[in-house]
């Protein structure tokens, strides 16, 4: 009887561990490498070009080259037949992990349906004729005056990125103004931000560029800039309200001086973006537009902002229990919302109820008849967030964009 329940036991380990390799095993390839087999050479795949073969050190500039190319690919393709798939019974958690850990490898020639809520942060690959399908854009001459608004703090390790990022964006220079605004900086932020400021003039023709100094959060040292503590759950109401405060004022200062149709507002931390960013936000036509933000990690894209969402009935059941000065903020449990990465298969353009701030288009004549970001509570929320609480409101339409992908750094 012993012997018996024995082999039992070892039967079911054995199977345990079968299991757990065949639907875990390409994370532990990423996890679990020696130190040692670190500068070999690792396949990535990028969403315009299937593979390429790069070392640790060229993944940032495979996905870079994937942001500052992919705009170039416009050519038309046909859509594969039936790819949008609706069981969403078929589609469990773990089977969506899977499909999204294999499609580094095999990228999906399908689009998985929306879930009832989001229960997963990984982001699949798709094949370049389903890309091309959602992302083609149409051949016209653009006229609308862009004012790109960038809030920085340290920034300074990350401001030459973001130049040329800014400088490979395909819409004409002369219709984009750049404006920076710093506060509560240590290190030599604002000196760097004047300088490209002027580059950005001098020699790459944008129309304008300047940054102005606010001192909302008087000098803030480098390390507590970059340090995890700062997205303790705690202390973001505090923070958020400071941010939307910095926000406010630039927007303010910016409108005085120039006449955009549209304000996008864009991190200076972000690795980088597609060199059309402007003319896919353009094409949403929406009042207040966002993209997903992602992160890379061992070739797999991940959710990275989770402040763009929709809610759902369990997510407003649940809110409705709360007391009216609760902050609700995403990213710190699960969640009842669905996340805009996971909307892929409702087109191109989706509604939206949240939106973060990574990317984040609003037409400028909303912020002009008080289109704010909220400094304190507003439906229970702040900053971005409450701007997409407070839009609806006002009768703005708030879309998403859940097939044009920027991609933040390292924090």
């Amino acid at each position: 009887m012993r012997s018996k329940g024995k082999k039992l036991y070892v039967l079911l380990c054995a199977g345990f561990v079968c299991f757990y390799f065949y639907f875990f095993q390409d994370n532990l390839k990423q996890t679990e490498v020696p130190n040692t087999a670190l500068s070999r050479p690792t396949i990535i795949p990028t969403q315009d070009r299937m593979f390429k073969v790069v070392d640790k050190q060229g993944v940032r500039k495979t996905f870079k080259d994937y942001c500052t190319a992919r705009g170039k690919f416009h050519q038309q393709t046909p859509l594969i037949q039936n790819s949008v798939v609706n069981n969403t019974s078929f589609f469990s958690v773990i089977k969506r992990n899977k499909l999204a850990l294999e499609s580094r490898k095999n990228p999906l020639d399908f689009v998985p349906p929306v879930p009832e809520k989001t229960r997963t942060d990984v982001v699949p690959y798709f094949r370049p004729e389903i890309l091309d399908h959602y992302l083609l854009l149409p051949n016209k001459t653009y006229e609308d005056r862009i004012a790109i608004l960038t809030p920085i703090r340290n920034a300074d390790r990350v401001l030459r990125n973001y130049l040329d990022n800014l400088i490979n964006l395909d819409y004409p220079h002369s219709l984009i103004s750049v404006y920076f605004g710093e506060d509560g900086s240590s290190d030599n932020t604002f000196t760097t931000a004047a300088k490209l400021s002027k580059e950005l003039t001098d020699i790459y023709e944008f129309r304008a560029a300047s940054v102005f100094h606010f001192n909302i959060s008087h000098n803030v040292s480098v390390q507590e800039t970059q340090l995890l503590s700062r997205h303790v759950l705690r202390k973001q109401l505090e923070r958020r309200s400071k941010m939307a405060k910095s926000r406010n004022l630039l927007v303010n200062m910016v409108l005085n001086i120039s006449n955009p149709d549209y304000v996008i507002w864009i991190d200076a931390d972000l690795e980088c973006f597609p060199s059309d960013l402007i003319e896919q936000l353009l094409f949403a036509r929406s009042d207040v537009t966002a993209p997903p933000c992602l992160g890379v990690y061992g070739g797999v894209k991940k959710m990275y902002d989770r402040n763009c969402w929709r809610e759902t009935p369990a997510s407003v059941e649940s809110q409705s229990k709360l007391p009216e000065e609760s902050l609700v903020v995403e990213g710190y449990s699960n969640s009842d919302r669905i996340y805009l990465a996971d909307l892929k298969a409702e087109g191109r353009v989706v509604p939206l109820d949240g939106v973060g701030g990574c990317v984040l288009m609003v037409r400028a004549e909303c912020h002009r008849k008080g289109l704010v970001f909220p400094e304190e509570l507003f439906q229970r929320h702040i900053e971005t967030e409450g701007l997409a609480k407070l839009a609806k409101q006002m009768g703005y339409s708030v879309n998403g964009l859940p097939w044009l992908e920027v991609f933040h750094g390292k924090t």
